[in-house]
């Protein structure tokens, strides 16, 4: 299909091209779309990256270096808050993993088993 929107083409790891494939598969997608839906998720902050990136190119070294200093000082918060995301979305998958074993091993819409103590058959 044509279009007239702009194009840009990615270069990528193979197991990176590995994981979009599997994701655009899972969702009935494309991986063009996949990506795309992607970069326009994070378009307003990247935008807002570009303004303060243009405005520090502009801005005098102190300035510049007294804004290095605060982002390393706040690097540690932020990958603190980061980590319990990850930590959140992988206790998901977890779960999601126990469902799809359920379901595969017939117990249907029964809910899966999260844990294995004291569990007999």
């Amino acid at each position: 299909m044509a279009t007239s929107k702009p194009r840009v083409n990615v270069t990528m790891e193979p197991a990176t091209y590995e994981v979009l494939r599997r994701a655009a598969a899972a969702q009935g997608v494309s991986m063009s779309r996949v990506v795309a839906d992607l970069v326009e998720s994070v378009a307003p902050m990247l935008g807002r990256l570009a303004d303060i990136g243009e405005a520090l190119q502009r801005a005098p070294e102190e300035i510049r270096a007294t804004l290095r200093e605060a982002t390393e000082n706040a690097e540690p918060a932020l990958m603190q808050q980061l980590g319990g995301a990850q930590h959140d979305f992988e206790q998901l998958l977890e779960f999601a993993e126990q469902l799809g074993e359920g379901l595969r091993n017939g117990r249907g819409g029964e809910d899966p088993r999260l844990s294995n103590t004291g569990v007999t058959q």
